[in-house]
């Protein structure tokens, strides 16, 4: 049986703004610090049924402040869905 990766989610809490847009896509992973009202990660390393949705957390973000990393892998940059559709590519997710 082969392990499928892992993501592993890291926000940079100096560039978040509070934006909230990660909450409305992914409420189940991510939440708003009641002091600062900056993004707050209630799943660090999230079940990969959840990937579209942290994807779109991700992309949503207005300062990038989301990186998503699988097994190591940085893809931060992997399918940034603020490209028009017609330029979208294969995610290119290890294991997908």
């Amino acid at each position: 049986m082969t392990q499928r990766p892992r993501m592993e989610i890291v926000i940079d809490r100096d560039k978040c703004m509070g934006a909230g847009q990660c909450v409305l896509a992914a409420p189940e992973v991510f939440d708003q610090h009641e002091q600062d009202g900056r993004a707050l990660l209630l799943v660090e390393r999230p079940d990969r049924s959840r990937l579209d949705a942290v994807l779109e957390a991700r992309d949503t973000c207005p300062l990038s402040a989301i990186r998503l990393l699988t097994d190591a892998i940085d893809v931060t940059d992997v399918t940034d869905r603020r490209t028009p559709p017609t330029a979208r590519h294969d995610r290119g997710i290890p294991g997908e």
